[in-house]
């Protein structure tokens, strides 16, 4: 067995969300051992993604009444929400056992501006206002699958997210009337952005990432004889601190392919997590690249009399 270590991969997170299709009898040629360094570095390249996601979000308008001694009844309206700007912080990705991924993000904040109106009787009022959202946490599970083609699924389970603080700062013509009522704006408020931020989450891995993983070949050419084919032939096996995600590795001749006859043997890797990632390779795919090349010409000897 030939193994490997080196820096994370620019496609480190592909692999993370990758699954595969069980096949009985089939060990890897090539395994990609993913550790909690690794992990932790995909965390933070996927924090960069979600929170330029963030951006994205259409917040929704809302409105609702309100009755002041002093002034009567009336109704207001919030509208033209935007993010300004989002803070993501204290990502972890861990593996979940079985199961998949969980990612986890505390300590974010986010900032939302917006404009408000206010209508008594006949009479139409409006302003701006602004929004710190403190305290975000987000939690969800990614669950890996496979379809029938066997490239890689994932969807996004059980996401859950809470905001500890908000704080509302409302400017304009009687501005002061919002804020006699802030606390029961700043309650709808919350619940209209932990509800959008699950459904992003949602979105953004059914819209964004699953169709991308549909797009992943699973066959290289390595050169004008050699092909490769790196579909998965097992689970990813998560531990307490690794992901091992085992690829077939299978060398063939790109003009005529033939099933490889020879088992591959069972590989295993160190127990080791000093690097991101572990790389190792079994002797059967060099010899069966050995074989395609001999086969087609490339590595034949002509011994002579005079190469005594």
């Amino acid at each position: 067995m030939k193994s490997a270590t080196g820096p994370l991969l620019p496609t480190l997170l592909g692999l993370l969300l990758l699954s595969i299709p069980r096949t009985q009898g089939v060990n890897p040629a090539m395994v990609v051992r993913i550790t909690d360094k690794g992990l932790e570095y995909a965390a933070k390249e996927g924090l960069l993604s979600l929170q330029r996601e963030l951006y994205k979000i259409t917040l929704p308008d809302f409105s609702g009444d309100f009755k002041i001694k002093a002034v009567g009844r009336g109704q207001y309206e919030f509208h033209s929400l935007e993010i300004q700007s989002c803070q993501l912080r204290g990502s972890s990705l861990k593996p979940l056992p079985g199961r998949g991924l969980s990612l986890s993000i505390s300590d974010s904040s986010i900032s939302v501006r917006g404009k408000w109106k206010v209508r008594r009787s006949f009479v139409k009022l409006h302003g701006s206002f602004d929004l710190d959202v403190k305290g975000v946490t987000i939690s969800v599970d990614l669950l890996l699958g496979v379809d029938p083609s066997g490239r890689p699924t994932v969807t996004a389970s059980g996401c859950s997210n809470r905001i500890r603080d908000l704080e509302l700062h409302v400017s304009g013509n009687v501005g002061w009337l919002l804020n006699l009522f802030h606390n029961q704006i700043e309650s709808k408020l919350q619940k209209v952005l932990e509800s959008k931020i699950c459904e992003m989450i949602q979105k953004s891995v059914t819209s964004d990432l699953q169709p991308y993983l549909q797009t992943l070949p699973v066959t290289a050419d390595i050169d004008t004889i050699l092909g490769i084919d790196y579909s998965l032939v097992a689970a990813p096996q998560a531990k307490a601190q690794t992901l091992d995600v085992m690829f077939k590795g299978e060398i063939f001749n790109r003009n005529h392919r033939s099933p490889v006859t020879t088992p591959t043997p069972t590989m295993s890797l160190p127990e080791d997590s000093k690097q991101m990632v572990y790389f190792a390779i079994s002797d059967q795919a060099f010899n069966i690249a050995t074989r395609v090349y001999h086969q087609a010409g490339y590595l034949n000897f002509t011994i002579t009399d005079d190469m005594q």
